[in-house]
């Protein structure tokens, strides 16, 4: 029994069928299929749309076939849709989904709409089964349940999330399918999302000096424990807001002339000697610049946060192959996306790992690349493994 058949039971009232009165909205684009992320409960929300987006486009864009997005204009930006978040009205948005060639989203009021609509439907379902709902798939409307190991939470709140274990090549694949447009993503299988693999992040080793428009206006980090020069630090300085990681202490003069441009500076005080730390520290009270401190070897925390003692020192743990828990067989082809960009000479790489041996990033997917520096950005990864011999290749941006 679904919800809506206990609410029929409890109430003593007959379930009728729904109607919804749509209203015109204008578009120029002929032929497209519609998707919305919006969800006020935090373990309903899927966090790699961007992933399942990635995966269909090369193929819509074959048959001439857009993407839109609709619902809220609070929800995360998608690359490479249509954005109409925002400017439709719940009818106006009906009228969308109504001649959409097919929806997809988390289970919602939107999927009820298209389903009134025969719309196809690629629909998610998380903290609920799909069971407890009272649509029904079909030819035309496709569930994927998140995979669980003791059964659904019916939580508002999960940690981790189920609903991110789900594989966007699953989700595109379904789509694809009820589209009627041929793929192989049924063979890709997702081996590992990171927790950060949604959020964008550039990191800027400064090697090299910014042309006047790098990155103009942007917040980013600079990896100064990476490669200290002051001199480019300054440069980059200029119309841009930093965020900073260093090793090393910064001299007055520096933070003098960057300090309205630092948004905050993460120091390891490992290594910094007693004297240039405290003198650090006090330039950076001086001129009112945020800043923390950390350190990623255990063995020196309570010396160090005896002799800093008015400080708070934060211990990081390095992730290691360990934290993940999987094993590389010679019988997968692995791909990697990284959503942390690593700007090096004017050159982007993956991964810290991608950067000392020179490999720069070729597109959406990279190698793996089994060091331990490779191993540290683990939260910023998605792997995908797909068995050598399988047949077909997929399509990728």
């Amino acid at each position: 029994m679904n919800k809506l058949e206990r609410y029929s039971l409890h109430s003593g009232l007959k379930v009728s069928k729904p109607f919804i009165n749509d209203c015109y909205f204008p578009t120029t684009i002929d032929k497209y299929i519609s998707f919305n992320t919006s969800s006020l409960v935090q373990s309903k929300h899927y966090d790699l749309w961007q992933e399942v987006i990635d995966f269909i486009k090369p193929y819509l864009k074959s048959k001439n076939i857009e993407i839109i997005q609709i619902g809220s204009s609070k929800d995360p930006v998608i690359e490479g849709v249509f954005n109409y978040k925002g400017v439709t009205n719940f009818n106006q948005s009906a009228f969308l989904i109504k001649n959409s060639l097919l929806h997809f989203n988390v289970c919602d009021h939107f999927s009820y709409v298209a389903h009134i609509f025969s719309t196809p439907l690629v629909c998610l379902f998380s903290n609920e089964p799909s069971s407890s709902f009272s649509l029904k798939p079909n030819e035309k409307t496709l569930f994927i349940d998140s995979p669980k190991d003791q059964g659904c939470s019916y939580s508002l709140l999960e940690n981790p999330k189920t609903i991110n274990k789900i594989n966007p090549a699953e989700i595109s694949s379904k789509i694809l399918k009820l589209l009627g447009i041929k793929n192989d993503l049924n063979n890709i299988d997702l081996l590992y999302s990171g927790e950060s693999s949604h959020i964008k992040i550039i990191e800027v080793v400064p090697d090299f000096e910014p042309k006047v428009d790098f990155l103009k206006n942007s917040l980013i980090n600079i990896r100064m424990d990476y490669f200290f020069d002051e001199v480019n630090l300054f440069k980059f300085c200029q119309n841009r807001k930093l965020g900073l990681i260093t090793d090393k202490p910064l001299s007055e003069n520096v933070l003098s002339a960057c300090r309205n441009s630092l948004a905050k500076v993460s120091i390891d005080i490992s290594e910094i000697d007693f004297a240039e730390a405290t003198k650090f520290l006090k330039n950076l009270k001086k001129f009112n610049i945020v800043y923390d401190l950390f350190t990623f070897k255990e063995s020196l925390l309570s010396k160090l946060r005896l002799d800093f003692f008015d400080e708070k020192i934060t211990l990081f743990e390095k992730k290691t192959k360990k934290d993940l828990d999987i094993k590389l067989s010679d019988s997968y082809d692995y791909d990697v996306k990284s959503s942390k960009i690593l700007i090096s000479n004017a050159q982007a790489f993956s991964s810290k790992a991608h950067w000392i041996v020179g490999q720069e990033s070729n597109g959406q997917f990279n190698s793996i690349i089994d060091t331990s520096d490779f191993w540290e950005d683990i939260d910023y990864y998605i792997i995908y493994r797909k068995d050598k011999n399988a047949k077909g290749k997929t399509k990728r941006k």
